[in-house]
Protein backbone atom coordinates (compact mmCIF):
# COMPACT_ATOMS: atom_id res chain seq x y z
CA UNK A 1 0.00 0.00 0.00
CA UNK A 2 1.30 3.38 -1.16
CA UNK A 3 1.70 6.51 1.80
CA UNK A 4 -1.34 9.02 0.55
CA UNK A 5 0.08 12.38 -0.42
CA UNK A 6 -1.41 15.71 -0.06
CA UNK A 7 -2.21 16.45 -3.38
CA UNK A 8 -2.49 20.66 -2.26
CA UNK A 9 0.15 21.76 -4.04
CA UNK A 10 2.61 24.24 -1.34
CA UNK A 11 2.17 27.59 -1.95
CA UNK A 12 4.61 30.26 -2.79
CA UNK A 13 5.90 32.75 -0.58
CA UNK A 14 4.17 34.96 -3.29
CA UNK A 15 0.90 33.36 -2.55
CA UNK A 16 0.75 33.88 0.80
CA UNK A 17 1.96 37.18 1.02
CA UNK A 18 -0.32 38.63 -1.34
CA UNK A 19 -2.79 36.49 0.23
CA UNK A 20 -2.02 38.08 3.56
CA UNK A 21 -1.46 41.50 2.65
CA UNK A 22 -3.96 41.49 0.09
CA UNK A 23 -1.72 42.39 -2.67
CA UNK A 24 -2.73 42.00 -6.11
CA UNK A 25 0.16 39.74 -7.50
CA UNK A 26 0.95 41.80 -10.14
CA UNK A 27 2.24 43.64 -7.00
CA UNK A 28 4.19 41.63 -5.38
CA UNK A 29 7.59 42.76 -6.42
CA UNK A 30 6.71 46.61 -5.92
CA UNK A 31 5.35 45.73 -2.68
CA UNK A 32 7.83 43.75 -1.12
CA UNK A 33 10.29 45.86 -2.22
CA UNK A 34 8.96 48.77 -0.21
CA UNK A 35 8.32 46.66 2.64
CA UNK A 36 12.03 45.71 2.58
CA UNK A 37 13.72 48.77 2.45
CA UNK A 38 14.92 50.10 5.75
CA UNK A 39 13.13 53.44 6.15
CA UNK A 40 16.12 55.96 6.92
CA UNK A 41 17.38 54.91 3.11
CA UNK A 42 13.44 55.05 1.53
CA UNK A 43 14.11 59.30 0.45
CA UNK A 44 18.19 58.11 -1.21
CA UNK A 45 16.19 54.93 -2.67
CA UNK A 46 13.39 57.55 -4.13
CA UNK A 47 15.94 60.06 -5.94
CA UNK A 48 18.45 56.36 -7.29
CA UNK A 49 15.21 55.03 -8.60
CA UNK A 50 14.67 58.13 -10.41
CA UNK A 51 18.01 58.40 -11.75
CA UNK A 52 18.95 54.96 -12.59
CA UNK A 53 15.96 52.60 -13.30
CA UNK A 54 18.00 49.61 -13.62
CA UNK A 55 19.99 50.59 -10.11
CA UNK A 56 17.70 47.89 -8.22
CA UNK A 57 17.20 45.31 -11.04
CA UNK A 58 19.27 42.72 -8.95
CA UNK A 59 16.86 43.66 -5.99
CA UNK A 60 13.76 43.12 -8.27
CA UNK A 61 15.65 39.84 -9.98
CA UNK A 62 16.19 38.32 -6.21
CA UNK A 63 12.35 39.21 -5.17
CA UNK A 64 10.54 37.50 -8.04
CA UNK A 65 12.95 34.24 -7.03
CA UNK A 66 12.03 34.41 -3.24
CA UNK A 67 8.31 34.54 -4.44
CA UNK A 68 8.92 31.33 -6.18
CA UNK A 69 10.15 29.60 -2.56
CA UNK A 70 8.01 27.19 -0.83
CA UNK A 71 10.05 26.17 2.20
CA UNK A 72 12.51 28.51 4.26
CA UNK A 73 15.11 26.36 3.03
CA UNK A 74 15.10 27.73 -0.84
CA UNK A 75 14.58 31.27 0.76
CA UNK A 76 17.49 30.77 2.55
CA UNK A 77 19.97 29.70 -0.34
CA UNK A 78 18.27 32.88 -2.37
CA UNK A 79 19.09 34.60 0.41
CA UNK A 80 22.77 33.61 0.65
CA UNK A 81 23.21 33.81 -3.42
CA UNK A 82 21.88 37.83 -3.53
CA UNK A 83 24.55 38.09 -0.81
CA UNK A 84 27.10 36.88 -2.43
CA UNK A 85 26.19 38.45 -5.21
CA UNK A 86 26.40 41.82 -4.13
CA UNK A 87 29.47 41.31 -2.89
CA UNK A 88 30.93 41.14 -6.59
CA UNK A 89 28.26 43.51 -7.92
CA UNK A 90 29.33 46.78 -9.29
CA UNK A 91 31.57 49.59 -7.19
CA UNK A 92 28.59 51.79 -6.71
CA UNK A 93 26.22 49.31 -5.28
CA UNK A 94 28.94 47.73 -3.03
CA UNK A 95 30.08 51.20 -2.00
CA UNK A 96 26.74 52.74 -1.67
CA UNK A 97 25.29 49.34 -0.35
CA UNK A 98 21.93 50.62 -0.74
CA UNK A 99 19.30 47.20 -1.50
CA UNK A 100 16.71 45.53 0.49
CA UNK A 101 17.12 43.66 3.49
CA UNK A 102 17.57 40.03 3.08
CA UNK A 103 16.99 39.96 6.87
CA UNK A 104 13.76 41.77 6.60
CA UNK A 105 12.54 39.54 3.77
CA UNK A 106 13.76 35.82 5.54
CA UNK A 107 11.90 36.46 8.81
CA UNK A 108 8.96 37.48 6.81
CA UNK A 109 9.13 34.56 4.73
CA UNK A 110 9.97 32.19 7.76
CA UNK A 111 6.79 33.86 9.77
CA UNK A 112 4.34 33.49 6.52
CA UNK A 113 5.54 30.21 5.44
CA UNK A 114 5.52 28.80 8.71
CA UNK A 115 1.71 30.21 9.69
CA UNK A 116 0.86 28.61 6.30
CA UNK A 117 2.01 25.26 6.83
CA UNK A 118 0.44 24.63 10.52
CA UNK A 119 -2.90 26.46 9.19
CA UNK A 120 -2.48 23.51 6.26
CA UNK A 121 -1.53 21.24 8.75
CA UNK A 122 -4.58 21.43 10.71
CA UNK A 123 -7.11 21.10 8.43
Amino acid sequence: MQPTQNSDPAKTFKAIYCEKFSVPAARFDESLFWRAIRWYALPVVLVVKIVNANYFRPDYEFIRSVGSCEIMDDVRAEVAAFRWECGISSPLRRRLRLRVSTSRIAKLAKRLLRSDQSATASI
